[in-house]
């Protein structure tokens, strides 16, 4: 009788071999969603290869740098922390043989403050002459924003302008304090010079469509007015209304700078609105106080006030005669003295940083 000895060798089947290698991703994960306080962001999974399949994922998702406790789904809800911060999802993959390391969403979702946003959604659907700045840009911009709110300027503003932008003319018209009211009107025809603003020229100036006379923060005797000029010349005038007089300032020592005054002047004083880069600004403090300010250093008038005018108010303009300079913002509301120097270290921030 003979013996025979089989030997059997079971093999795992193709595609399920294990050699030692966790998962290994070929296509990194993608993160979708509407950028909104209370909007769920949700991540895919990314595309990854295994010699035994895929038996999990895990997630994690990331403010900026930094690691959200807790926030492991494939999901996430935004929140008020997440404002100002681009939010991003790091994935990974399980399979027999372990864990791979996490990578990272190739992109992410910034969250813009609430009011920044609606400037954004303001110029969206009007297009082309309303094209914003890069995206870049719009994260300054919107640090700007939260500056001016830490400072609180925001609050006491009606209007504010912004002109140094990389994105269009039209983006450069609308009123961040009123973004779906009225847009400045650009008149004669001044082109936008990009990160700079708008430079007068004859027959041209900017119409900002805003009555101080209509202000809710800018009262009779209670008002400020800000331009960033970013090159002044001669003694044109920086501001002013239709009429003659009516709220201007202008590069001299006379007597002509007023705000909410009708027929009459500032004492005389030893104040000039300089030719030098920066923020002017012109205050009314009571019904009898003025002060002026080449960005932080100022001076106190004399001036009775009168009833605000209902005329709009005009930028490289008074009367019949134009302001030659340039113009990088504008901005009207409440009396700001005791936020003057934060006002021009959050717009000397941006303009410096664009």
């Amino acid at each position: 009788m003979g013996w025979g000895i089989g030997i059997g060798i079971g093999w795992p089947a193709a595609g399920s071999r294990s050699d030692g290698n966790v998962p290994v991703n070929t296509v990194a994960p993608t993160i979708s969603g509407t950028a909104t306080i209370g909007q769920t962001l949700t991540s895919t999974t990314g595309t990854w290869t295994s010699d035994t399949g895929i038996t999990g994922y895990l997630y994690q998702w990331y403010r900026g740098a930094t690691l959200i406790t807790g926030a492991t789904n494939s999901t996430y809800v935004l929140t008020l922390a997440d404002v100002a911060f681009d939010i991003t999802c790091r994935v990974a993959a399980t399979d027999a043989d372990g864990t791979s390391a996490y990578v990272s969403s190739s992109n992410s979702i910034f969250l813009f403050d609430a009011d920044y946003q609606a400037v954004l959604n303001r110029a969206a659907p009007l297009g082309g002459f309303y094209t914003a700045p890069t995206l870049a840009q719009q994260k300054l911009q919107n640090t700007l924003l939260m500056n001016m709110k830490t400072s609180g300027v925001w609050n006491k503003l009606d209007l504010f302008l912004n002109f140094a932008n990389n994105g269009s003319a039209g983006f450069a018209t609308i009123n961040w304090k009123n973004p779906s009211g009225n847009l400045a009107i650009i008149e004669g025809g001044m082109p936008l010079q990009t990160n700079v603003g708008f430079t007068g020229a004859a027959g041209s100036y900017i119409n900002t469509n805003f009555s101080g006379g209509n202000g809710t923060q800018y009262s009779q005797n209670d008002a400020s007015r800000y331009v960033y000029m970013y090159a002044a010349v001669s003694t044109n005038p920086i501001d002013g209304l239709s009429g003659a007089n009516g709220n201007s300032i202008r590069i001299t020592s006379s007597n002509v700078q007023s705000i909410n005054q009708g027929t009459s002047v500032i004492n005389p004083t030893n104040f000039q609105y300089n030719t030098t880069r920066g923020m002017k600004s012109i205050h009314r403090t009571s019904a009898t106080d003025v002060q002026l300010f080449n960005a932080t250093v100022g001076d106190s008038r004399t001036a009775n006030s009168a009833a605000r005018s209902t005329a709009n108010q005009l930028v490289l303009r008074a009367g019949s005669i134009g302001g030659l300079h340039t113009a990088s913002m504008y901005a009207m509301g409440a009396s700001m003295i005791s936020e003057n120097a934060a006002f021009v270290a959050d717009y000397n921030t941006y303009i410096n940083a664009i």
